[in-house]
C-alpha cells in the first residue's frame, strides 16, 4: 500500500500491529487501523505541506478521515466511488451494466459532489470529475510550489458507474462496443488529467531538472482500475513523480 509500505497477500493485507485485514470488507470499513503511520503524517514531521485530491475510502469517522491521517488539505470524496456527472447533464454519455448488482447499486446512490476540508457540507464540482481533479491539483501544485509539499492525487476513473464526456466519446469512433467505448472515453480524461498535472510541475520549476534543492516534492497518482465484466481483467496501477 503506498501509505503504508504494506503489500497485500493474497486477498489480505498484514500490518505492523501483526494482525491481518481482508482486503474485501475495506468495502465497508476502514481498511488502515488508527495506528498505523502513514505517509502524509510521516511527511509532516519533514516539514512538508501535504494535500490530498480525489478518492479516500479508507474511513468515514473522525479519526479515519484523511486530515486525521496527516493531510492538511483534502479535497475529493470519502467513499468508493461517485457519478462523474449528473445523469442529467447533456456532456455525458453513460454505459450501464445491469448484471452488476454494485453498478445497479452506484447508479442508485452514488451521488455527484466533493467534500473539502476546509468549508463545511458537500458540494458539486464545477465539471466532469476527472477534469475537476486535474485542475484542482494543477492549483494546488501552483499554490505550494515555493515550499516541500506532498500531492496525493486519487483518480476515481475508470471505475464505475462508467460515464465519460460526449465529447471524448466522439472521438474514439472507431470502438464499436458501447460500453468499451465509455471505459475508453474515461481513460482519454484521465491521461489528459496526468499530462495536464505534469505540465504544471515543470511550469512551476520543481521537475526533475530544475527542482530547487530545498524544495522536493512528491506528486502521487493511484488510480482506480474497475474494468467492464466482458475485457480481460487488468491489475491497478500507480505513478509516482518525486524530482531528486
Amino acid at each position: 500500500m503506498a501509505f503504508t509500505g504494506q503489500t497485500d497477500e493474497g486477498r489480505t493485507i498484514t500490518f505492523t500491529d501483526g494482525k491481518r485485514y481482508l482486503y474485501f470488507f475495506s468495502v465497508f470499513l476502514p481498511m488502515v487501523p488508527t495506528g498505523e503511520t502513514m505517509l502524509p503524517q510521516l511527511l509532516k514531521t519533514q516539514g512538508y505541506r501535504t494535500l490530498m485530491i480525489g478518492k479516500w475510502h479508507l474511513g468515514e469517522t473522525a479519526a479515519t478521515r484523511p486530515e486525521a491521517r496527516g493531510f492538511d488539505e483534502y479535497l475529493g470524496f470519502l467513499a468508493g466511488a461517485e457519478r462523474f456527472l449528473p445523469s442529467s447533464d447533456p456532456n455525458v454519455v453513460e454505459a450501464r451494466q445491469d448484471f452488476d448488482p454494485i453498478d445497479k447499486f452506484l447508479w442508485a446512490n452514488a451521488p455527484f459532489a466533493v467534500v473539502n476540508n476546509n468549508r463545511p457540507g458537500r458540494s458539486a464540482p464545477s465539471q466532469y470529475m476527472t477534469d475537476y481533479f486535474s485542475d484542482e491539483a494543477v492549483k494546488a501544485i501552483d499554490a505550494n510550489k515555493n515550499r516541500p509539499f506532498f500531492l496525493y492525487l486519487a483518480y476515481n476513473a475508470p471505475h464505475t458507474p462508467l460515464q465519460a464526456l460526449k465529447s471524448d466519446y466522439d472521438a474514439l469512433s472507431g470502438i464499436e462496443n458501447h460500453r468499451l467505448r465509455v471505459y475508453a472515453a474515461m481513460i482519454k480524461a484521465l491521461d489528459r488529467g496526468v499530462g495536464s498535472v505534469l505540465n504544471a510541475v515543470k511550469a512551476a520549476g520543481i521537475d526533475g531538472e530544475q527542482a530547487k534543492p530545498l524544495w522536493p516534492s512528491l506528486v502521487e497518482f493511484p488510480y482506480t482500475v474497475d474494468r467492464p465484466m466482458d475485457t480481460p481483467a487488468v491489475e491497478g496501477e500507480e505513478y509516482v513523480y518525486w524530482p531528486n
